[in-house]
């Protein structure tokens, strides 16, 4: 299997020009079920291997099955197709039905994924394997331990793409955790880290600094120091503060509307009846802070209204509310949707604040944040460009006096 799978590899590899150009149906023919039939599969038995397999109105190309019980759903896009469009479409079907394992292909790449994790969708990818600039030994043994039939069977594969997956999983959760211990270590002034820095500076000078200096100087420089989190994407959760304010009126041509600070007060405490569920009780400090005193934590809130003429929302941080950030603050940017009927906010913490206030530009002494549509409909930060805003924006919604 494994010789004959890599020639039929490597054959096709040569051939990658002129692939590109295929259909969908093309790239079945010629990529998807060759592979699957070197695989082990009977492609002729249409019961082992399915086309248009139909489950609750839901159509996936293939279903690999076992004694007429599918255990693979794969789905197939023309060559070249852009697969991450597709992958929650794949899930959503194989969820459906129980099957325990996905298979996305546009024939040139193939991506395995375990469907029924109790994770975030793009979590549940467990490997993507290219035939282009690959080698074809190595794309040939890991596509048999994840697919051919006899390791289905078995029940190999499955223990495979859980180990790929583990390891995968582990390998993010020390992605995401470490620069929070670090965070921590800076933020707290550990100890350990104020006794090997004063030592250090004692042997390059031959004078050691007491425990104040060394603290003033983390203090001082931690906005250099800290590390931005760049967290794995969760699911969204939406929330329904109970919240009544005025009716809110807007502008017959679209533009800008006046400033509505009832409206800007009901969305806060909105926000805050939410997080006291998690941060217990709280109180509202000025216009934009909420103060949690069970758990000591402080939100800074600020809003903005959907400028339609510049399709950006905007943000301005005064210099007071920046002094002293520490921790256990966070930052919740609140903003009108972009079709005016709606509410959402967007919180980050503590360092990713910190990044952002440091990529920020300043007019007269505050800083400027600015989020926009850009063409091809994505939101994103105009200051943290990489940073997921699609996956971390939270509906919040208000009640509208007058409303039914």
């Amino acid at each position: 299997m494994i010789e004959r799978l890599k020639a039929f590899i490597e054959c096709r590899a040569k051939e990658i020009n002129i692939l590109r150009s295929y259909s969908e149906a093309q790239t079945s023919q010629a990529l998807v079920l060759p592979i699957l039939y070197n695989l082990g599969w009977d492609i002729y038995n249409p019961v082992e291997v399915f086309p248009e397999y139909t489950t609750e109105n839901k159509r996936v190309d293939f279903a690999l099955q076992i004694d007429d019980a599918p255990k693979v759903f794969v789905e197939v896009k023309k060559c070249g197709a852009n697969l991450r469009e597709h992958q929650s479409q794949l899930i959503e079907y194989a969820q459906w039905s129980g099957v325990p394992i996905g298979i996305l292909t546009n024939g040139l790449i193939w991506q395995i994924f375990l469907p029924m994790k109790a994770v975030h969708w793009q979590e549940r990818l467990v490997c993507s394997l290219e035939i282009e600039n690959s080698d074809p030994v190595a794309f040939t043994r890991k596509l048999i331990a994840l697919l051919s039939k006899k390791q289905i069977i078995s029940g190999e594969a499955m223990q495979s793409a859980e180990t790929i997956f583990r390891s995968h999983r582990n390998l993010n959760l020390l992605k995401n955790n470490l620069p929070k211990a670090w965070n921590k270590i800076i933020l707290e002034s550990n100890e350990v880290l104020i006794r090997t820095l004063a030592e250090t500076t004692k042997k390059l000078c031959q004078v050691m600094p007491d425990e104040n200096t060394v603290r003033d100087f983390l203090q001082s420089n931690r906005d250099y120091i800290l590390i931005p989190q760049m967290h794995i994407p969760s699911p969204k959760n939406g929330i329904n503060p109970k919240t009544s304010v005025g009716r809110i009126s807007k502008t017959s041509d679209g533009q800008r509307k006046k400033r509505d600070l009832q409206l800007e007060a009901a969305l806060k405490q909105g926000l805050g009846n939410y997080l006291q569920k998690k941060w217990g009780s709280f109180q509202k400090k000025g216009q934009s802070q909420l103060i949690f005193t069970d758990s000591n934590k402080r939100v800074l809130c600020i809003y903005s209204s959907f400028k339609r003429d510049q399709t950006r929302w905007f943000w301005g941080v005064l210099q007071k509310n920046l002094r002293n950030w520490g921790s256990n603050d966070y930052l919740a940017l609140i903003l009108e949707d972009d079709k005016g009927d709606g509410y959402l906010f967007l919180m980050l913490d503590s360092t990713e604040a910190i990044y952002l206030f440091r990529k920020c530009s300043e007019s007269k002494g505050n800083k400027k944040i600015n989020m926009r549509i850009y063409s091809g409909g994505e939101t994103r930060l105009q200051e943290w460009q990489d940073f997921s805003v699609k996956n971390r924006l939270q509906k919040l919604n208000i009640k509208i006096e007058g409303s039914e």
